[in-house]
């Protein structure tokens, strides 16, 4: 019975004093973490300064951050939707200040929301 009960304190059934319930051992685990760098602006200003240092230049931690954007959920979650926003735009070629439809049907193909993914 002991085990389901949630409070804090336990009661001892012989003698009747009570006592804080101690922590559990799962929490004083370590666990290891993944090797992260802060994605934060000055760390990316420091980074890049750091590479282009003429003298002795390192790229590490401005790649480490490259990669951890690239798996971010985020980051990747912000990319689809800015994807999917200029392919739901209308979009007019113009030549000469006039309207041309048949250089804008060339564009509404397959080929070219393969190519704004891309770019």
């Amino acid at each position: 019975m002991g085990l389901f009960k949630r409070n804090k304190t336990v009661v001892n059934a012989d003698t009747g004093n009570t006592s804080k319930r101690d922590k559990r051992n799962s929490s004083e685990v370590n666990k290891p973490q993944p090797e992260r760098v802060k994605m934060e602006l000055g760390n990316l200003r420091m980074y890049i300064e750091q590479a282009q240092d003429v003298e002795n230049p390192t790229y590490e931690e401005l790649y480490r951050m490259f990669e951890n954007t690239l798996s971010d959920s985020e980051v990747l979650t912000q990319r689809k939707i800015a994807i999917n926003k200029v392919k739901a735009e209308d979009f007019v070629i113009s030549k000469d200040g006039i309207d041309n439809d048949e250089l804008t049907a060339l564009f509404k193909r397959p080929w070219f929301s393969q190519f704004v993914e891309i770019l």
